[in-house]
């Protein structure tokens, strides 16, 4: 598709799609775009050379395309990130409340960078049930109220970090063949292989 013929070329875009975000992140706009070249990523890995690995499929209990995208719905940042992206698409309100945050104490982590907004999801609270019997770190009854707490909250720049980095992690561990495009954000030290999605 125009210049973009392979999962490495639609990986550079999305590299492309995250630097240009990161430099204003507090664009829904840009945000939304890397959102949904991080999430299609799957599709372009798949279609242009994972469904005709055996060895890789092997490795990873895969079958065909939609246990492939079963598979990495066992990353919850993906997930995520698959809402944002679906939910733009389809003019849906996604699970998570969004906002832009702008001005000091505006938002649980006041104001961005420099002084600049910055894109906010809402987790949501996590509840626990008030029958449920809690133990604190200590093996004592814990009545202490129960919700998302510090992980509640997750800024659009975090998200998309994190993706971004799956993939190019996943590249890393199962086409090393390939020369990838870094991002500006990222050290050229590749890291760690992939974080194994739970199923």
């Amino acid at each position: 598709m125009f210049e973009i013929e392979n999962s490495a070329d639609y990986y550079a875009m999305l590299v492309t799609d995250f630097d240009e975000f990161m430099a204003d992140p507090q664009s829904g706009r840009k945000a939304i775009h890397c959102a949904i070249s991080a999430y299609h990523m799957h599709d372009w890995i798949w279609h242009d050379w994972l469904k005709d690995r055996r060895d890789i499929r092997k490795e990873l209990g895969l079958t065909n395309f939609e246990v492939f995208k079963e598979y990495l719905k066992g990353c919850v940042w993906l997930d995520i990130l698959r809402e944002i992206a679906n939910g733009s698409k389809h003019f849906r309100r996604q699970l998570y409340k969004t906002q832009l945050v702008r001005g000091y104490g505006a938002g649980p982590y006041g104001v961005g960078p420099y002084g600049t907004g910055y894109l906010l999801i809402d987790l949501g609270e996590v509840e626990s049930d008030p029958d449920e019997f809690i133990l604190d770190e200590y093996g004592e009854p814990d009545d202490a109220a129960h919700d998302g707490g510090d992980q509640r909250f997750m800024t659009a720049a975090s998200l998309l970090e994190v993706c971004v980095r799956f993939w190019r992690d996943f590249f890393t561990k199962y086409r090393p063949d390939l020369t990838l495009t870094h991002s500006e954000h990222h050290p050229k030290d590749l890291g760690t292989p992939p974080p194994e999605p739970t199923a």
